[in-house]
């Protein structure tokens, strides 16, 4: 023990003189803390989530082969990657519906279980300069141009320290990785529609090719899009369907509706986290309130001989 306490060291030597009570506070502190910040963050990044989700979802009406609804529903969100097509003739009868202010085809192919990932890839062909969808977003971080034979990767796919990933027993250049987006996007390598047919020839080389060689120029899996100010999208899917009575038949999916159902979901877990946060602070207080000044009361004899030292 030294011989004179300065008021510098007068901290450290009372947390040393009470190794419990010192113990015990830190750990009230510390939990109390720790709930704080997570059940906070935890709300902010559901909140931060579905925000994002809905940018990325910026189509009106996206409209798919038959029976292939469910599909695309999932790869929306969070399912499995999957491959399914009609012909561009199809996609640009679609186009010609009333109400359509914009649209854009994709194409997808379900790779298999990549070199680079745990899990399958979905690898999405999309026009960059009619996409509204995934161009925004990829031109938020890249400003360049998504040359043949090269992709854009997803947040969760781990490109090699080459700047490539292994698809098809073919090594692909990597121009960009992009931000996290919480959907099955983070997933998905982006290509260029005429890489698509690169992609098809590529597997017939090392698995069942993905699809028949004379489609690959022209298959097309959704056409994007979005609708005129003043219609609806579920009245410009009736639009089309009056165009040919084969378009009865296709699918259409709503992805608003998709966000929306997501969202009402997990609306009340959002309630749930944020009372819970509440309370935890209210008794946060409390605690730590009644603590400190169980603590202080304690020790009035303790401070009252430190004030007649000076």
């Amino acid at each position: 023990m030294p011989s004179h306490i300065a008021l510098r060291g007068l901290p450290l030597e009372n947390l040393k003189r009470k190794p419990f009570r010192t113990g015990a506070l830190l750990a009230v502190v510390t939990i109390l803390a720790l709930t704080f910040f997570g059940g906070t963050m935890l709300t902010m990044n559901l909140n931060t989530g579905m925000t994002s989700m809905e940018k990325r979802l910026g189509a009106d009406l996206m409209v798919v082969p038959q029976d292939t609804a469910q599909k695309a529903e999932a790869l929306l969100t969070n399912g499995n990657p999957s491959t399914f097509y009609f012909t561009r003739d199809i996609a640009t009868e679609v186009k010609q519906a009333d109400g359509i202010e914009q649209a854009s085809e994709q194409t997808y192919i379900s790779s298999l279980a990549a070199a680079c990932c745990d899990e399958k890839l979905q690898i999405i062909g999309y026009d960059p300069s009619t996409d509204f969808v995934i161009e925004p977003w990829v031109a938020s971080q890249f400003k360049g141009t998504l040359e043949d034979g090269k992709m854009i990767a997803g947040a969760n796919v781990n490109v090699s320290t080459d700047g490539t990933i292994e698809l098809y027993g073919r090594k692909w250049p990597v121009i960009a990785q992009l931000a996290n987006t919480g959907t099955s996007l983070d997933n998905s390598v982006f290509i260029n529609q005429a890489t698509v047919p690169d992609m098809v020839a590529a597997s017939s080389k090392v698995s069942k090719q993905v699809m028949p060689m004379e489609y690959a120029g022209k298959a097309v899996s959704t056409v994007m899009i979005k609708v005129k100010q003043g219609y609806e999208a579920q009245t410009v899917a009736e639009n089309i369907k009056r165009i040919d009575s084969r378009f009865a038949d296709l699918g259409y999916v709503y992805p608003g509706g998709i966000t929306a159902n997501t969202k009402t979901s997990l609306t009340a877990l959002v309630t749930y986290l944020k009372v819970f946060v509440a309370v935890i602070w209210v008794m946060g207080v409390i605690v730590l309130l009644a603590v400190f000044a169980s603590s202080a009361n304690e020790r009035k004899r303790e401070f009252a001989s430190l004030r007649i030292m000076g």
